[in-house]
C-alpha cells in the first residue's frame, strides 16, 4: 500500500479501537456529520444521530465483554479527496479474560472524503451474502474467502 493510503488505514485502525474499547465517541468521530449509513442490523440507513445510537446500544449490550474486530482482505483505493475501502470484517466477542465467545463476519464498504486536512467516512455499507435455499445470512467467512 502506498503512504496515500496510509490515512485511511488509520481510519480502520481507530474504529477498531473504538470498537474496543466501547468508545461510542471515538467510534462516531470517524465519520462525517453528513454521513450515510447502510447497516446490516434491522435499520435501512443511519444519519450520524441514530449511528451514535446504535454503537450507544451496541456497546451497552456487549456489557463486561468486548468485541475485537479483525480486518481481512483490506483493499484501498484513493484519489484526490476521496477514498474507498473494502475488506471483511470479523467481530469476535471476548469476556473479561480474553476468551472468544462468539463471532459473525461481514463484508465492509467504506466511501471517505478528505475535507478540512483528515479523511472521514461519509459512506458505509456492510452486508453479508444470503444462502441460496433458505434466504438465510451467511456470518461465517469461509476461509477461502478473499477479502
Amino acid at each position: 500500500m502506498s503512504d496515500a493510503d496510509q490515512p485511511i488505514l488509520a481510519a480502520l485502525a481507530a474504529y477498531r479501537a473504538a470498537v474496543l474499547a466501547k468508545d461510542v465517541d471515538a467510534f462516531v468521530s470517524i465519520y462525517a456529520e453528513d454521513a450515510q449509513i447502510f447497516e446490516l442490523w434491522g435499520t435501512w440507513v443511519h444519519d450520524i444521530a441514530s449511528w451514535r445510537e446504535m454503537a450507544t446500544g451496541w456497546f451497552a449490550f456487549l456489557g463486561d465483554q468486548r468485541s475485537v474486530v479483525e480486518a481481512h482482505g483490506v483493499r484501498t483505493q484513493v484519489s484526490g479527496d476521496m477514498a474507498m475501502l473494502t475488506a471483511s470484517l470479523t467481530y469476535s466477542a471476548v469476556d473479561a479474560a480474553g476468551q472468544a465467545l462468539r463471532s459473525l463476519d461481514n463484508r465492509l464498504t467504506w466511501v471517505l472524503r478528505q475535507r478540512g486536512g483528515r479523511w472521514w467516512v461519509v459512506h458505509e455499507h456492510t452486508s453479508v451474502p444470503l444462502a441460496h435455499e433458505d434466504g438465510k445470512g451467511i456470518f461465517t467467512r469461509p476461509a477461502t474467502a478473499t477479502p
